[in-house]
């Protein structure tokens, strides 16, 4: 692991994937809390458990969740900026001249429910 957080720097965009963030406080006390640092030093971190789109931010750090059942019943957490009970992807598109990277959380007809951007690191 010697030579990721070199690799780390150089990458404008890192997005993360990860189990369902309101998990993440379970894994942030895993391994002396290394798993929460390491998706600290990307760009976001995007999920996809449970029954709704979210997007919600976590000590300044952003997650994203999406789905594929978006059927259940939707509970709304403090730290969330975003919540749809739809199926959803996330799409993320990279602007290399304004260094920017968009994700656009959209639902399978293709209309776009939520859409942030991100500059680089």
């Amino acid at each position: 692991m010697n030579g990721y957080p070199k690799l780390f720097r150089s990458i404008p965009f890192l997005p993360a994937l990860g189990k369902h963030y309101r998990e993440i406080r379970n894994i942030r006390n895993q391994a002396k809390g290394k798993w929460h640092d390491l998706f600290r030093k990307g760009t976001l971190c995007i999920t996809g458990f449970w029954y709704y789109t979210e997007r919600a931010k976590i000590d300044g750090f952003p997650y994203c969740n999406t789905l594929l059942s978006g059927t259940g019943n939707q509970y709304p957490y403090p730290h969330s900026k975003f919540l749809a009970g739809e199926d959803s992807y996330a799409l993320l598109t990279f602007d290399r001249g304004a260094r920017t990277m968009t994700v656009k959380i959209k639902g399978l007809d293709g209309d776009v429910l939520e859409r942030k951007e991100f500059e680089k690191r």
